[in-house]
């Protein structure tokens, strides 16, 4: 019986350090996802909630949605398996689905949903995509694939020294690895993908603050120049209404963009070009 016993336990040992490293496979797994959706849509879903565009929190909740199970599941394979070679492949395949959310979710996803919550919206949305969804995917894999590849080089054997120690920073250590990794990567996306849309918004709500600032007032010519003033000449009437901003349209190079601004229901199209606001008029509700 007393032989049987040491066996027993290291069974159970070994059992539990497997559900150990497999949870925190999992947790390592949710924090990649969790951290990549932040960096990509955290950040320009707070800038464009300061400027009052339309659903600015959309596009972060998708990719939350989506980022945690696949990033979870990756995770918990890979301790599974227990393998760094085997953790490379299976984060860069998790990575093909986080390349391609990070187009599909800004280029298709987001007007698709913003259609859908507003049917009345829906002629204004013309996003025209093909180029970027290839272009901006391969760009997003091939650049996001070297830390995806570190990512899960080193899960294994950073899980493994987590599972034994007994120092609560050394448990935590593979998860501030994979979030500063991550976010490094993710902010290069937002750039690349978000931000080329979300700059003329914010520049042209510089330019409509600035006049619901200034009206009334009289603004020297060389300011009202700066400031692209004549663009809202038409628009003198709304500028006391509640506003939210959507793009419209964009050209390939993101040079020109469309973008609709909401006054109450009474519809203006803005065309601003490389950030500066070119003209505006009114269109049918």
């Amino acid at each position: 019986m007393d032989t049987h016993t040491p066996s027993t336990n290291d069974r159970q040992a070994r059992r539990d350090v497997l559900k150990a490293k497999r949870r925190y496979g999992v947790i390592y797994g949710v924090v990649a996802g969790l951290s990549f959706a932040i960096s990509n849509w955290g950040v320009d879903a707070f800038l464009l909630s300061q400027v009052n565009a339309l659903q600015p929190w959309l596009k972060l909740i998708v990719a939350i949605l989506i980022c945690l199970p696949v990033g979870g599941a990756t995770g918990w394979l890979v301790s599974r398996l227990d393998k760094p070679l085997a953790g490379v492949i299976l984060w860069l395949a998790a990575g093909g689905v986080f390349a391609w959310l990070s187009v599909a979710n800004t280029f298709q996803l987001y007007p698709t949903l913003l259609a859908r919550f507003h049917p009345d919206l829906q002629p204004f949305l013309k996003y025209s995509i093909y180029d970027i969804i290839e272009t901006n995917g391969t760009t997003v894999y091939i650049w996001t694939s070297i830390f995806w590849s570190i990512l899960g080089l080193i899960q294994v054997p950073l899980l493994e020294r987590a599972v034994f120690s007994l120092s609560s920073f050394s448990k935590l250590m593979p998860f501030l690895v994979c979030m500063v990794l991550i976010i490094i990567g993710g902010l290069f996306v937002d750039n690349l993908n978000n931000e080329p849309l979300r700059s003329p918004i914010i520049a042209l709500d510089q330019t409509v603050q600035f006049a619901v600032d200034k009206r009334g007032q009289e603004v020297d010519s060389a300011t009202a120049r700066r400031m692209h003033l004549a663009a809202l000449r038409d628009m003198q009437d709304l500028l006391d209404q509640p506003r939210f901003y959507f793009v419209s349209k964009f050209d390939s190079s993101f040079g020109q963009v469309q973008i609709i601004i909401d006054f109450a229901g009474e519809r203006v199209d803005c065309s601003v070009v490389y950030n500066q606001v070119g003209f505006c008029k009114r269109v049918s509700p």
